[in-house]
């Protein structure tokens, strides 16, 4: 899983991997369009 981090405003971006189960899914968390709203890519 590749993850990239930034902390103001908190933003989260996720990658599987081509090996596992959940292969090439991408999520991401922003901050400013709500809380614990996340986004499937």
């Amino acid at each position: 899983m590749l993850v990239r981090l930034t902390r103001d405003p908190l933003l989260v971006y996720a990658k599987w991997l081509p090996d596992g189960a959940h292969a090439g899914q991408e999520i991401l968390y922003d901050e400013t369009h709500g809380p614990m709203k996340c986004t499937a890519i």
